[in-house]
């Protein structure tokens, strides 16, 4: 073979020897090339747009498939190696546009294999027609692909379709999905399943326009958390989601601090009796420390039916849902810090106290409904702008919250981790979507129990069409949205008043020093209210009790004991 190569040329080799004829046979190996492509559009002069070549023998092999690129490449100016079988030792080679082969190159570098296992061409009407390897696995590659749409070959809004059974896809030219300036709250449909409310318009994937619609499913979960800074849109779609829950027949708490009520004071009417729980704290802790209540006592009904949900009841047996909403949660549940050194006895230190006392109460009685009532029809929604656990919420009161909705268009990625379980799989408003004007009102992410995170626009209705609505309707209103006085000393006593009639207003910043307590030891600050507290307490169940026995039970000396009917001391105390 070395004989024959120096007489002959480099590009011969030794194919056979046949010992019996004593006859060996050399074969030249030379690129060979055929057209198969058909004329190009529109022209009559066939153009080889593809061909193959054959071979040599030092290069099919599975390893030379980049230096035969190169060299085939060089060779023929404007045409790709799209297709390298070492095996059938052939190549071909196919004309590419610039475009083409930038796309081809972009996707074999996303999908990790070489450039000739990728088949590109353009495609009518914009983009490029892919053949993809054996090795593409939708799970694994989408996204990249996705990227090569929308940051190499495209731009934002391009989107790819593949068929993983058939190899191909397409990327395709598409504007940007985004929303209109607003989306109108069908208030025809308010109340339509009171399982399930909605609350806006998914934005739809890239190169779709329909629009379908995101509803907490209040079957998968019962509580939730919504957050967003001022303006951001959370009361717009805390109000659709009351006008949906009372148009259905749920009954209504509201809970919020009293400077900001005026966001519901639309509904304020529709409450439970003893619902607004907007006054002060005393009300906040009322109206929930009631709904509290309820749930005892429909989980005596659950157990006496013998079932474990409400919603194994008969339906003509269920309970009516009952829906709370806690808005501005750090205003309510935040205590106020006091300084080291601080003199206790002063009267702005005592009222920093009994606040204090009574958002423990507060948040006490949240945590309490969300871990205990959600199998009795109780719901609820907390708000707050900041949802970290230096605003109320801490982890253990989070991680009773199922539906989480973030409202606004830019949040920032601590906002995004503190609001969602898992804030990597809640996609980000896109920038279009963002940066659109009124599109960007109300918008936000959501990551709701049982379902796929999405980006939504809440709908939207003015609070005098959702009052116009639900009056319209005879939706039944309150006759005391309040909490009554009694309620509130027998549910959030307080130091602030003396629930003995007879006796003088309590006012810590009177009668708290002079406290003393059992062995006769004169206490301030603190524990002087807390002492106070106490008393009252004892005071207003000493009340109760001698209510509850009914007639007999009072004489001329006041309320006596129901047990021993000896007459009751100033200080809830009797005989026995």
């Amino acid at each position: 073979m070395s004989k024959v190569r120096q007489a002959k040329g480099p590009e011969w080799s030794l194919a056979n020897i046949d010992t019996d004829a004593h006859v060996a046979v050399f074969r030249r190996h030379v690129a060979e090339t055929t057209v198969t492509a058909a004329a190009k559009a529109g022209g009559s002069v066939k153009t080889p747009e593809s061909f193959q070549v054959s071979l040599s023998a030092a290069d099919a092999k599975p390893t030379m498939g980049e230096k035969v690129a190169a060299t085939l490449q060089d060779t023929y100016p404007g045409f790709y190696l799209t297709d390298f079988d070492p095996h059938l030792a052939r190549a071909t080679l196919t004309k590419l546009d610039d475009d083409t082969a930038r796309c081809r190159g972009a996707v074999a570098t996303a999908l990790g294999v070489k450039p000739w296992d990728v088949q590109a061409a353009p495609r009518p009407g914009g983009g490029y027609l892919l053949g993809l390897p054996k090795s593409y696995m939708p799970s694994k590659h989408d996204e990249k692909l996705d990227e090569v749409a929308t940051s190499v070959v495209g731009q934002f809004g391009w989107y790819v379709v593949a068929d993983a059974n058939k190899l191909t896809a397409q990327v395709i030219p598409s504007d940007p999905p985004t929303f209109p300036p607003t989306i109108r709250l069908n208030l025809a449909g308010l109340g339509a399943d009171l399982h399930r409310t909605p609350i806006g318009d998914i934005l739809p994937p890239p190169g779709q326009k329909k629009y379908d619609t995101v509803s907490i499913d209040w079957r998968a979960h019962a509580f939730g958390l919504v957050s967003g800074t001022a303006g951001a849109g959370k009361t717009n779609t805390l109000n659709s989601i009351i006008a949906d829950q009372v148009a259905g027949g749920a009954a209504l708490v509201i809970v919020d601090e009293p400077s900001k009520a005026i966001d519901y004071s639309w509904c304020k009417k529709y409450v439970r009796d003893g619902g607004w729980g907007c006054d002060g704290l005393r009300s906040a802790v009322t109206a929930l420390a009631l709904v509290y209540e309820e749930g005892n006592r429909r989980a005596k009904v659950l157990e006496q039916a013998g079932v474990t949900n409400w919603f194994d009841l008969p339906d003509h047996q269920r309970f009516p849902p009952i829906l709370c909403i806690v808005d501005e949660v750090a205003g309510l549940l935040v205590g106020e810090k006091l300084p080291p050194g601080v003199d206790r006895k002063m009267p702005e230190v005592q009222e920093v106290i009994e606040e204090n006392r009574l958002k423990f109460k507060l948040q006490r009685v949240i945590t309490k409904i969300a871990a205990e009532k959600r199998f009795v029809g109780i719901r609820m929604l907390l708000s707050s702008q900041v949802s970290n656990q230096n605003s109320g919420l801490p982890p253990s009161l989070k991680t009773l919250l199922g539906q989480r909705v973030l409202m606004g268009p830019n949040p920032s990625k601590t906002q995004r981790d503190q609001a969602f379980s898992v804030a990597d799989r809640v996609p980000t408003v896109p920038d279009n979507v963002a940066n659109g004007g009124m599109v960007s009102k109300g918008v936000g992410g959501a990551e709701l129990e049982g379902q796929a995170p999405v980006v939504f626009k809440s709908f939207f209705a003015t609070s005098g069409q959702l009052d116009a609505e639900l009056a319209s309707r005879g939706v039944p209103t309150t006759s005391r949205p309040e909490p009554t006085q009694a309620e509130m000393d027998e549910y959030c006593p307080v130091s602030e008043e003396d629930l003995d009639d007879e006796g003088p207003a309590f006012d810590p910043r009177r009668d708290a020093p002079e406290t003393f307590s059992d062995d006769g030891e004169q206490l301030f600050g603190a524990a002087a209210a807390a002492a106070a507290s106490r008393r009252l307490e004892a005071q207003a169940k000493a009340q109760r009790a001698a209510k509850d026995a009914g007639a007999g039970t009072s004489g001329a000396d006041g309320p006596r004991c129901p047990s021993c009917r000896a007459p009751i001391r100033s200080d809830g105390t009797c005989e026995c």
